[in-house]
């Protein structure tokens, strides 16, 4: 509990100058790169979890820095890692003869993060900072069960999509810019949610959106 609590304050104001150094060199300071590699998933975990729990009510984050469930400065908190973690990835992915597959660096940036965020959730949710509103919530069932019902396949999703939109940029860096190019980049912040529902309709036979906020009190 006590390294969530620094973390949440240390952690944005740690990683997010961090991811943003690491990619404006990498990068041989591409503007573009850079812009997408960090702000991307910041943008992402400010808009996914505003709307989750403001107006869908599914989520709770229950902590000194929040504001009715919702942490201003959870994009970054969120986000920064995610970047300096796709660094990482990107830099050891280099390293592997095959750098030809386009499909390697997404599919293992997909994996990482939705085990990072898959094993942090279950234990903000075990400490009861963060509280997620879904059917194993209602039913009582522990952390794990409740994490397991969403985190995995939307973080793993969001990671392949960040993974490939970000590896399509950088090889295409010299190209002309296009209206097609950006367009496709914007969309790609819907497959996650997309995909999430859709596991939800197969496994638990309801929407990812239904909240059980009003059993709460019964639990």
């Amino acid at each position: 509990m006590q390294f969530y609590k620094i973390y949440e304050v240390a952690g944005p104001i740690i990683m997010f100058p961090l991811a943003c150094l690491l990619w404006w060199s990498s990068s041989q300071k591409d503007v573009s790169v850079t812009l997408y590699a960090t702000g991307m998933p910041v943008a992402v975990a400010f808009l996914i979890p505003y709307v989750g729990i403001r107006l869908l009510h599914v989520w709770e984050i229950r902590s000194p820095h929040s504001n009715q469930g919702f942490r201003p400065h959870h994009g970054f908190m969120f986000g920064s890692a995610t970047s300096v973690i796709c660094w990482l990835v990107y830099q050891t992915y280099l390293l592997f003869p095959a750098t030809d597959s386009i499909w390697l660096f997404p599919i293992g940036l997909g994996l990482i993060i939705g085990l990072v965020n898959f094993l942090f959730d279950m234990f903000a949710i075990s400490k009861g900072v963060l509280v997620v509103y879904n059917k194993s919530f209602a039913e009582g069932k522990s952390a794990f069960h409740i994490s397991v019902q969403y985190a995995p396949i939307f973080f793993t999703s969001f990671g392949v999509v960040y993974g490939f939109e970000l590896q399509h940029l950088i090889t295409t860096t010299n190209e002309p810019d296009s209206a097609l190019r950006y367009g496709t980049m914007l969309l790609s912040v819907l497959v996650s949610p997309l995909t999430t529902e859709i596991f939800h309709w197969i496994f638990y036979r309801e929407s990812c959106l239904k909240s059980y906020k009003h059993t709460e009190d019964t639990i």
